[in-house]
């Protein structure tokens, strides 16, 4: 299978970096007691993004979502419990 998703990242010397990502393979970014993780997906022809926040590398605990970003016909929108935000939105503000 193809890989649709991309990771890229500065090193420490500014150098760029980057990966390809199948759907599905989550990256993780954590500190000793916080962190985030990100989860590509496919929905149709459509990318998304689920994000967690994590309990960083030296707590435990399950993975929380707090929300996901979704291509949308208006461009990117974030989802959560509480509220839907477009880019235009935040834009706006």
């Amino acid at each position: 299978m193809r890989s649709k998703f991309w990771l890229k990242y500065i090193g420490q010397r500014g150098k760029p970096y980057g990966s390809a990502l199948a759907p599905w393979q989550p990256v993780t970014v954590a500190g000793e007691r916080a962190g985030v993780q990100v989860v590509p997906k496919t929905s149709g022809e459509r990318d998304a993004f689920d994000v967690y926040l994590t309990h960083g590398s030296q707590a435990g605990g399950p993975p929380v979502l707090i929300g996901t970003v979704r291509h949308t016909h208006e461009g990117p929108q974030w989802s959560d419990a509480h509220e839907t935000v477009t880019a235009s939105d935040a834009n706006a503000g």
